[in-house]
């Protein structure tokens, strides 16, 4: 005779059986991050994201770009959870709408609501679902900022080999002319601050990626490693 939680066990996958017979598509997960978790749907929501974003149609998405979207989601899961192991505090509702509104205003200049929706809609995304990203992407810039930035200095010998190396020809090659050191130096600092800290963070996610399991589901649900970049 059957236990009660052996039929209930039976029903439900029955009843999951029957759904995925149906027109409905179950989710699955397709990348498994130590502790944390990536969905097919939240891959294709950041497919479909990055393409608008970057204003490339959907039909000239490729598979090599759609590997790099996931390996971006990655790195975004290790991220989340060192975050989530601290009193980081995260973006406001108001940081995150106006970060929404830039990004809106970038993408479509002076375009009204209609515009916006259209857009959104020929992408097969919600204003919600950028707006997700949005507060995501705050929340690990300043997490990057918090962790990295106070360890970092730049000198002076640094600063004025990149202004005579660098900053001068890349003036020179637009046409223009550059301005004084004096004036350029805290530019140049904050762009020399910046690639130290794309140094650091790139260090900092292979280091995680090595601590870490990272697996890859495939369709058939076995599993394999994800390849560390």
């Amino acid at each position: 005779m059957l236990t009660r939680r052996f039929q209930s066990a039976v029903l439900l996958a029955f009843a999951l059986s029957m759904v995925a017979r149906g027109a409905e598509t179950i989710d699955r997960i397709v990348v498994v991050v130590d502790k944390g978790i990536i969905l097919a749907s939240q891959w294709e929501q950041s497919v479909r994201c990055e393409a608008m974003l970057e204003g490339k149609a959907l039909g000239a998405v490729t598979a090599a770009d759609r590997e790099e979207t996931l390996d971006r989601l990655i790195d975004q899961e290790l991220l989340r959870q060192q975050i989530e192991g601290t009193t980081y505090q995260a973006a406001s509702a108001e940081e995150v709408a106006g970060k929404l509104n830039e990004v809106r205003q970038q993408l479509l200049p002076g375009a009204d609501d209609a515009k916006w929706r259209a857009t959104l809609a020929a992408y097969g995304l919600e204003e919600e679902d950028v707006r997700e990203r949005v507060a995501l992407q705050l929340n690990m810039l300043r997490f990057i900022e918090v962790r990295f930035r106070p360890s970092i200095r730049i000198d002076r010998r640094t600063v004025e080999a990149y202004y005579k190396n660098t900053f001068i020809p890349q003036v020179q090659a637009r046409g223009g002319q550059a301005p004084p050191l004096a004036q350029a130096s805290a530019a140049i600092e904050e762009i020399l601050v910046q690639q130290r800290i794309d140094e650091l963070l790139a260090a900092y996610l292979k280091n995680l990626r090595a601590q870490v399991r990272v697996r890859r589901m495939d369709e058939g649900q076995s599993t394999k490693e994800a390849v560390a970049r």
